[in-house]
């Protein structure tokens, strides 16, 4: 859409000014046949230079080759011919041919690989519609900043001329004898040279409008190019900063190690009376564990023997099933004995 509308200077700008300037279609044809070259020669360029590395160069590159080519055309006067215009048109045609095809893959390529093959017809209709807004855009609003800016210039002009002005004289002067042989009246002739005066300053004020509407092509043109490089540099630190977060080799990671809290291990007294109670639970709660530590490592923050970054525990192997741990009971008579000794 930003590029379409950039590129509606060329339709609409240096176009219209030929026109003013009474340029028609045959003074136009060699013009006409520059923009079409270069718009091949762009898309023969992007042809050879595509690359999926390169899209954003080559749209970036369109931008950069529109901005010259408005520069250029910023100094038109009511002399300036279409072979003034040859070079520049050249430019802005050649960077409408190559930025279409790269925009368009960098465009697909996310919804192919987001939303699948079944919203390609989607993407195509929204492409479509943005690139057909963008051309009816430009010209909208480049007509609207042309005719203000012309009215605001005739007015600027009219105000100079004074009829008492020596110089407004002899030009008034000068173009009433046009009419001479054709218009005795002295009245009819000044009346007629004070047209072809004002016919003079309105063409000049057209000229500058149109020189105003490159110049804010080329503005447009800047912030869009601004835009594009601010976009690309955050795409290029998020890839960056994705690249650091790769997870390092091993023993090269100084993240905190993982600790896991200790737990006794069990006795066989405690472990026989769980079993002789029947006690609720589960034969795998009832498995003693045995902690295995894994060997201490240096840590370049610490300076020191840091605490262990992982702890493997290993079950011991279960008792079989049907063996009881003997525990010694004493009888009653035996109690008695040793309260009365």
């Amino acid at each position: 859409l930003g590029i379409r509308l950039l590129l509606s200077e060329q339709t609409y700008a240096a176009t219209g000014l030929m026109r003013t300037l009474g340029m028609g279609p045959d003074q136009l044809q060699p013009l006409y046949l520059v923009i079409m070259l270069g718009t091949a020669a762009g898309a023969v360029l992007a042809a050879l230079l595509f690359d999926p590395k390169r899209l954003t160069f080559l749209v970036i590159a369109s931008v950069v080759l529109i901005i010259v080519g408005s520069t250029m055309d910023q100094g038109a006067t009511s002399q300036t011919r279409p072979h003034d215009l040859f070079f520049s048109q050249f430019l802005v045609s050649c960077a409408g041919g190559m930025f279409l095809g790269p925009l368009m893959i960098k465009a697909v390529m996310p919804v192919l690989m987001t939303r699948g093959a079944d919203y390609i017809v989607t993407f195509v209709i929204l492409f479509s519609v943005s690139q057909s807004v963008g051309g009816l855009l430009g010209p909208a609003i480049f007509g609207t900043f042309q005719q203000y800016r012309e009215h605001e210039y005739s007015a600027q002009i009219v105000a100079e001329i004074a009829p008492t002005d020596p110089i407004v004289a002899q030009r008034l002067q000068i173009q009433g004898q046009v009419y001479g042989q054709v218009i005795t009246d002295p009245v009819l002739r000044n009346a007629q040279g004070i047209a072809l005066l004002s016919q003079a300053a309105t063409r000049e004020a057209n000229v500058r409008a149109y020189n105003d509407v490159v110049v804010l092509n080329t503005f447009i043109a800047l912030a869009f190019l601004a835009w594009s490089l601010f976009q690309t540099l955050i795409a290029s630190w998020k890839a960056i900063t994705a690249a650091r977060g790769v997870p390092a080799a091993p023993g090269t990671d100084l993240s905190p190690w993982i600790s896991c809290t200790e737990t006794p291990t069990p006795t066989a007294s405690t472990t026989g009376t769980s079993r002789r109670r029947g006690s609720g639970t589960s034969p795998r709660a009832r498995t003693p564990t045995r902690l295995q530590r894994m060997p201490r490592r240096w840590s370049p923050a610490r300076g020191s023997r840091s605490r262990p970054k992982a702890q493997v525990r290993q079950p011991l192997p279960r008792p079989r099933p049907g063996r009881r741990i003997p525990v010694r009971r004493r009888s009653s008579t035996q109690d008695c004995r040793q309260s009365s000794s």
